[in-house]
């Protein structure tokens, strides 16, 4: 039987792979687990680009979840790794994301219900040529994102603060990664960059304080 549990998403990676805490008992865990029956676009690093409708995917899960309690069912695990279906306000992101056009079903075949909706629902995007499934070359151009990482040999952090200080400010961005309690990663729209950051004017505790 699948294990059913609740938890906390702390974090969303991708469109299919997020950091989820469950919550109670002595199986209590916090980790990285993969939605079921589904792939989305890379994101990319320093080390690989990413991958058209990569950053539209991981923005439809991050906006829905992030910070949200949520029901969540182990449906296999492969090599450690547990894929999940998420339930949200009754609502499974696994399938809500391929309605989307923002991911599409595994290959791989499964008798179970929750697969053949997820693989109908893939079909049906295909068909429409929705979302990631269109071949239109300037569409797909739109879609993806480009990005400078800290890290790259591009990454030019003076040339960065540079064109910041030239922006009306606050810049708007997203927190990728807290690193600490002061020292953090964002994506900075403004920049299409994402850049390393220390918070300042503040005291944070050390483990010897």
């Amino acid at each position: 039987m699948p294990v059913v549990g609740k938890g906390i998403v702390r974090a969303v990676q991708s469109g299919d792979s997020l950091v989820l805490a469950k919550t109670g008992g002595k199986d209590a865990f916090e980790d990285t687990v993969y939605l079921a029956y589904i792939t989305a676009p890379r994101c990319g690093n320093h080390q690989r680009s990413e991958e058209a409708f990569a950053f539209d995917a991981r923005e439809f899960v991050r906006e829905r979840l992030i910070g949200k309690k949520v029901d969540f069912t182990i449906e296999y695990i492969v090599k450690e790794r547990r894929y999940v279906t998420i339930t949200c306000e009754d609502s499974s992101i696994n399938l809500m994301i391929v309605k989307a056009g923002l991911a599409k079903a595994l290959e791989k075949k499964s008798n179970d219900p929750k697969f053949e909706a997820i693989a109908t629902a893939s079909e049906d995007c295909a068909k429409r040529k929705v979302g990631l499934w269109q071949t239109d070359p300037k569409f797909v151009e739109k879609h993806m994102r480009q990005v400078t990482y800290f890290g790259e040999a591009d990454y030019n952090q003076t040339k960065l603060l540079e064109e910041a200080n030239k922006e009306p400010k606050p810049l708007a961005a997203i927190l990728e990664y807290v690193f600490g309690t002061n020292f953090v990663s964002l994506y900075v729209y403004k920049l299409k960059a994402v850049v390393k950051m220390q918070l300042v004017h503040l005291y944070t505790p050390k483990e010897t304080d």
